[in-house]
């Protein structure tokens, strides 16, 4: 993802829109398929037929009935991506493809901070920790959700 992201810094510049623009691009397969599997896994469900045996129209059982079980899965792994997406941003910005001064980025600061490390550790060190704090607690986040979420991990 990082290698495509640079591709796409490199031809269309650097910026805050253009790294989430890279950065969906290359990532909505991941949730597609996601989807995909499991509207595909809904489908065959007796609640959907039934629907479908109750008359009810193609759209409003893909919205009522199929589409709020779909979404559980589709949140969790949002939220596991997460931290990734900020990883790739704060890469970009530490190598000066990400988001361009006078806006604030981890990375950047992470970047200039480095000439300064036997002088000034902190200059460089407290950015990448909070770097490494919030994606740690995304990712808490996301496994929390996952905990709360599938029922298949609920104890009868």
């Amino acid at each position: 993802m990082l290698i495509f992201a640079i591709g796409v810094m490199t031809i269309l510049g650097p910026g805050f829109w253009i790294i989430i623009l890279a950065l969906t691009f290359k990532s909505w397969v991941e949730f597609f398929r996601l989807v995909r599997g499991e509207m595909l896994a809904e489908k065959t469900k007796e609640y959907i037929e039934a629907a479908r045996a109750l008359g009810q129209p193609g759209w409003a059982i893909l919205l009522r009935e199929a589409l709020p079980n779909v979404m559980n899965p589709v949140i969790v792994v949002g939220t596991l991506r997460m931290g990734t997406f900020i990883i790739a941003e704060a890469s970009l910005s530490f190598l000066g493809l990400g988001i361009q001064p006078p806006t604030p980025a981890w990375g950047s600061m992470v970047a200039e901070g480095r000439d300064y490390m036997l002088d000034a550790w902190w200059v460089a060190t407290f950015p990448g920790l909070a770097i490494l704090i919030l994606v740690l607690s995304i990712n808490l986040l996301g496994e929390g959700l996952r905990d709360i979420l599938d029922p298949r991990l609920k104890a009868h």
